[in-house]
């Protein structure tokens, strides 16, 4: 099993939380580092980093869910969110394992960005 901890459309309530079926839902957590979140036009599809991508950022903790996956899972997982974003191993507050998330440390989003301070999930499919 691994812990991944998500911030975005994996979230419960986000469009693509069904990925995370079968999957075991620890809790919300906060990440115990702070992080740049950033977000395209469309406001769908957030996205999280070590690196300043826009001008006068503030990093921030930032608050998801826990979630302990299968393997399997986590690979299908890389499928979907593998073309933007790298697993990497980071630690939450009142939690005493290290758990993967995804985030984007490269200046390639797709598209126009803009400063997010928070990701609300949104419910539904989007075209």
């Amino acid at each position: 099993m691994v812990y991944l901890f998500v911030y975005g459309t994996l979230q419960i309530g986000g469009m693509n939380n069904s990925y995370l079926d079968g999957s075991t839902f620890i809790g919300r957590f906060t990440t115990k580092d702070k992080y740049y979140m950033v977000t395209t036009r469309s406001r769908v599809y957030p996205y999280c980093s070590t690196k300043q991508l826009l001008p006068n950022m503030e990093p921030y903790k930032v608050t998801g869910d826990l979630f302990d996956v299968s393997l399997a899972k986590f690979i299908q997982l890389d499928i979907l969110e593998g073309h933007q974003y790298t697993q990497k191993r980071i630690y939450l507050d009142d939690f005493e394992y290290e758990v993967f998330v995804y985030l984007v440390d490269s200046d390639e989003i797709v598209g126009e960005i803009y400063e997010s301070n928070r990701f609300i999930p949104l419910q539904g499919s989007y075209s």
